[in-house]
């Protein structure tokens, strides 16, 4: 898991993340670099969902949003932003940019394993919700603003979570409601909400705003 999607798929997201270096170096922003990192690993995650979609229906889209959408952008902003610190720091901090990349593949590569088979007959199936945490407190803390002006006029994080997850949830018990042509899609898509809920409070927390 580590080797065959941990791995390649963080590799891959990095060499998307490179045409953006040269004007984030301009900037002189690491939070503005983990931003654009996490971005990146938004567009992976968007183009996998579709596969996903295609097979299972848009129920799935509530669970997604908050953990695989979430791990693919935190992952990749993690990365992303030590990418950006060794390019800076004339590749000085190597070392740092090395233990990161290997920290963010195996996490990538542990938090898919987890939703297996084997590892609920291991019973560590929960490991997923302790990386997703750990995601959460490591990647939401490079996204405030250095600049504390700027951080008075950000707009809070956690109402755009709120809102952006209410609009989600209603456009997908529409969709669930829609392909399976009756109220089951809407039964489905509300147990993936209510599934989720846990995940939901870890990133609210995080935010530190309330």
């Amino acid at each position: 898991w580590v080797m065959y999607v941990g791995i390649p798929e963080e590799t891959v997201k990095l060499c998307f993340f490179l045409p953006f270096l040269p004007f984030l170096l301009r900037n002189g922003s690491a939070s503005k670099a983990a931003l654009t990192a996490g971005c990146v690993g938004l567009g992976f995650a968007f183009d996998e969902n579709l596969g996903y979609f295609s097979e299972t229906g848009g129920a799935v889209a509530v669970g997604r949003f908050v953990t695989a959408n979430f791990m693919h952008i935190a992952l990749t902003g993690i990365i992303g932003e030590r990418l950006y610190e060794l390019v800076r720091s004339r590749f000085h901090t190597a070392t740092d940019f090395l233990v990161a990349f290997i920290g963010v593949a195996a996490a990538h590569g542990l938090y898919d394993f987890s939703s297996t088979d084997s590892a609920r007959s291991l019973g560590v199936d929960m490991l997923g919700i302790v990386i997703l945490a750990l995601a959460a407190r490591l990647y939401l803390g490079r996204l405030r603003p250095e600049d504390l002006a700027m951080r008075r006029r950000t707009i809070s994080s956690t109402s755009v979570f709120c809102i952006g997850s209410a609009l989600m949830t209603g456009a997908a018990i529409l969709l669930a409601v829609d392909q399976a042509d009756s109220m089951k899609g809407a039964v489905s898509a509300l147990r993936q909400t209510v599934a989720i809920l846990p995940v939901s409070l870890i990133y609210i927390r995080e935010f530190r705003e309330l």
